[in-house]
């Protein structure tokens, strides 16, 4: 799911679930590699684990807010807070190592 600007406070801060928040650029092409990954780790989690992007570009507020400097960008949030930050294209087994070992691995 896309999200906006506007919609970071209820999507990401506000979730009961934990958000995986990938922070992505048009015009970067490892950012575009990482939407099939995304998506298959989406239908892996689901109702676990919430997945959201947010352009930077169209985005500047969230971006800055939260230091993004270099995308692909990722940021677990749970209730809130930053559990964790990964910056640059992951393959599918080192987001799914990412997750794991961030929530604790709760997420089995």
């Amino acid at each position: 799911m896309e999200i906006k600007d506007k919609d970071f406070k209820k999507e990401v801060l506000e979730s009961e679930r934990p958000v995986l928040v990938d922070f992505w650029g048009s015009w970067c092409i490892p950012c575009k590699r990482m939407e099939e990954i995304m998506e298959k780790l989406c239908k892996e989690y689901d109702k676990k684990v919430k997945f959201v992007s947010l352009n930077v570009n169209r985005n500047p507020v969230t971006s800055q807010k939260y230091d993004v400097l270099g995308v692909p960008c990722f940021m677990l949030f749970h209730k809130g807070q930053i559990l964790a930050r990964e910056v640059g294209a992951k393959s599918e087994n080192q987001l799914r190592i990412f997750l794991e070992k961030c929530t604790g691995g709760v997420l089995n």
